[in-house]
């Protein structure tokens, strides 16, 4: 009885192994199919990209990734290392795979997740947090209003209130524009400005300050005063909130008749 019984327990555990050993050679591994995307993300493959979402692959996931990005690109205030943590719409959006980003963000379940993901690095020493670093703040640092409305139309509200001071205060420096034509420069602040207002009718409030102990304006009041009395009006008319648009133009009022920085562009 002893010897059936043990000959049982042995035949019983090489069918359990032999069964896992199977399943481990014939499953896929799932950082090799999260790589696999990532790879046909940096290529923009869309067709690839396409091919392994309708396979099954999901998108809620980050992964150390190795993507040398240009020198001269924009995104360099977040890709600040060669191997870092991606998810699928972050690489995306560094690596300019344009083809590929909508299909990205039809298919993702969990936006906010990958918002929080996104931001994971970022969150120790920056005064204004996750908001600095995020996937709203890749639109919003950049000034690209195309990809904050793909964003916004994908789920992802500007819940954080304080991405209007990261619009004014974190955006592109002053650095950045030494370049600038006149024209550039005020083409910039028209940027930015189409930026802030799509935060504010995505329910950003406009009492939104730097957190500093000492008092200052509030960030549009601020964008304001460098913006000039054109951009200004311009922004107060595209509001869609009557209650805000009357606050802003409360604002706009109270400005210093004396020129701005933009006006002396002129």
């Amino acid at each position: 009885m002893k010897i059936f019984v043990m000959t049982f327990f042995i035949s019983f555990s090489l069918l359990i192994g032999s069964y896992l050993l199977f399943l481990h050679f014939s499953l896929p591994d799932p950082v090799l199919s999260q790589k696999k995307l990532l790879d046909a993300i940096v290529r923009d493959d869309v067709e690839t990209v396409a091919q392994l979402l309708s396979k099954g692959q999901k998108t809620e996931f980050a992964i150390d990734y190795s993507f040398e990005l240009p020198t001269d690109s924009i995104y360099r205030f977040y890709a600040s290392e060669t191997t870092m943590l991606y998810n699928p719409i972050s690489l995306a959006v560094v690596a300019g795979a344009e083809k590929s980003l909508p299909l990205i963000l039809a298919d993702t379940k969990d936006i906010k997740l990958l918002n929080e993901l996104t931001a994971s690095h970022y969150t120790k020493d920056d005064q204004l947090g996750k908001s600095s670093y995020d996937l709203l703040a890749l639109a919003v640092r950049t000034d690209n209003l195309k990809l904050l409305r793909q964003l916004i139309a994908a789920g992802l509200k500007p819940e954080r209130q304080n991405y209007l001071v990261v619009a004014f205060f974190v955006g592109r420096k002053e650095s950045d524009h030494k370049n600038f034509s006149r024209a550039m420069f005020l083409e910039s602040l028209r940027q930015r400005s189409a930026i802030i207002v799509e935060l504010i009718n995505s329910g950003q409030t406009i009492g939104q300050r730097l957190p500093v102990p000492i008092p200052m304006p509030t960030a549009v009041e601020m964008f304001f005063m460098l913006a000039g009395p054109e951009i200004r009006d311009a922004m107060i008319e595209d509001i869609r909130d009557e209650k805000v648009k009357k606050q802003l133009t409360e604002v706009a009022s109270r400005m210093r008749v004396k020129p701005t920085s933009a006006d002396k562009q002129n």
